[in-house]
């Protein structure tokens, strides 16, 4: 991965504020990732799953108190996820397994730190970021308000990459150019040595 674009230097100062999303290289998320998300609810593919739940939703005495949604992932090891950024903080705890995660500085340049079990992961908000799952991994993230993301095109760029060099090398049936597309908006998967997908 050593040839895989950097982000954007000018976009450095703007990371942490509502200015980031004035970069050339945000776009909002398509409307299928910005709805509410039904909860609970649960998917699966390749990569892993994600189940989608609401602790705190309360319904008694007529008043109704809004609930917390959490997801519950588990990752393969080898697999990317996001490429976005949010307007609140995303939290995420490790239960188990190893996660990279690059976030964008204000610098313009991407620090890269390694999570592990028990571990607590703050993304500030109008962070670019992007996690690499190093170990299948299970992992719970949640969200300071209400979720909404914009993609960040230098990290959905790197996601890309890494698929289409995976798609070289281990191209069967079952995969398409629909499915690539589909699955490049979401989040990738990569191969591994063998060129067998993980």
């Amino acid at each position: 991965m050593d040839n895989l674009p950097s982000p954007n230097i000018q976009d450095g100062p703007m990371v942490g504020t509502p200015l980031i999303l004035q970069s050339k290289y945000v776009a909002e998320a398509p409307e299928r990732v910005n709805r509410p998300v039904p909860v609970p609810s649960f998917y699966s593919d390749d990569r892993g799953e994600i189940h989608n739940v609401c602790v705190g939703q309360t319904k008694s005495t007529g008043s109704q108190r809004k609930g917390q949604r959490i997801n519950l992932l588990y990752t393969k090891a080898g697999v990317m996820r996001s490429g976005d950024l949010h307007p609140n903080t995303q939290h995420d705890f490790v239960f188990s397994g190893s996660v990279k995660v690059w976030t964008l500085q204000k610098d313009g340049h991407t620090h890269v730190h390694v999570y592990n079990k028990n571990d607590v992961i703050a993304i500030p908000p109008f962070t670019p970021h992007l996690f690499e799952f190093e170990q299948d991994s299970v992992l719970a993230e949640w969200w300071d308000g209400d979720f909404k993301a914009w993609f960040y095109e230098p990290t959905k760029l790197i996601v890309a990459i890494v698929l289409l060099e995976c798609m070289a090398c281990c191209m069967t049936d079952r995969f398409g150019w629909a499915f690539l597309s589909a699955w490049v908006l979401d989040s990738p998967y990569i191969c591994n040595e063998q060129g067998t997908t993980k």
